[in-house]
């Protein structure tokens, strides 16, 4: 070997990596970078169930209160105050009860369930659930006798709170910027359900627990759903 040439080793200190080992290296990084943002957006996925279910927790705590000094009268989907010219659904009647101001679109607040900042038009929020008034009678409403979700009832009416569906993630609605549906049943719960947790939502029972629900478990939800009011 001439005297000026240098070995393989000395040329390998010289230059760093190879062409070889760089492209290598790059691939290796942009795996990491895919898995740790795969990561991520499962770690944040999860977090936002975790505070929907805890929004529904509290709410049903707040039905329950409402109800134990309102002679245990569990609220009406909506027109529960009928002075109030806006109507007064059962979620203004709450915010009214726990003195909270309404919100502002995408402002933090127990009515709003983080996941449906991504899957409600244009990603504005601000009322995400919905609740229940399957089998209440589409007469008995002192003020709209033809409409059944202006009725109130009993706590004592709901024979199996345990297995009783209260409220669930809905939908959002499109010609009313940032709210969902705000009442459903059986008959509309396909079109109203938002599964917006990883194929799934949450469910409020009327004992006050949250269950997530997987969208392959829309017929007991259903279940659930039609035990209300009996």
């Amino acid at each position: 070997m001439p005297p000026n040439q240098p070995n393989a080793s000395k040329v390998r200190k010289l230059h760093g990596f190879t062409i070889t080992e760089l492209l290598v290296a790059i691939s290796i990084i942009a795996i990491l970078s895919v898995l740790l943002i795969a990561t991520i957006g499962k770690a944040r996925s999860k977090m936002d169930q975790t505070k929907c279910a805890s929004n529904l927790r509290q709410l049903g705590m707040a039905f329950h209160m409402y109800a134990s000094e309102n002679d245990n009268i569990l609220l009406a989907t909506g027109n529960n105050d009928v002075s109030i010219i806006t109507g007064s659904s059962w979620s203004i009647m709450l915010m009214r009860y726990m003195d909270f101001k309404f919100p502002a679109k995408n402002q933090e607040s127990l009515f709003l369930c983080p996941s449906a900042l991504d899957t409600y038009p244009n990603g504005i929020a601000t009322r995400t659930y919905a609740m229940n008034w399957q089998n209440l009678p589409t007469e008995g409403s002192d003020v709209h006798p033809t409409r059944g979700w202006e009725q109130k009832t009993l706590l004592s009416w709901h024979s199996n709170p345990t297995e009783t569906a209260l409220l669930i993630d809905s939908r959002g609605n499109v010609n009313q910027a940032g709210d969902g549906a705000a009442r459903y049943t059986t008959s509309n719960f396909d079109s109203f359900a938002d599964w917006r947790h990883s194929n799934g939502l949450n469910v409020l029972f009327l004992d006050g627990h949250v269950s997530w629900m997987g969208r392959d478990e829309s017929d007991k939800i259903k279940e659930y759903t039609n035990n209300f009011a009996r």
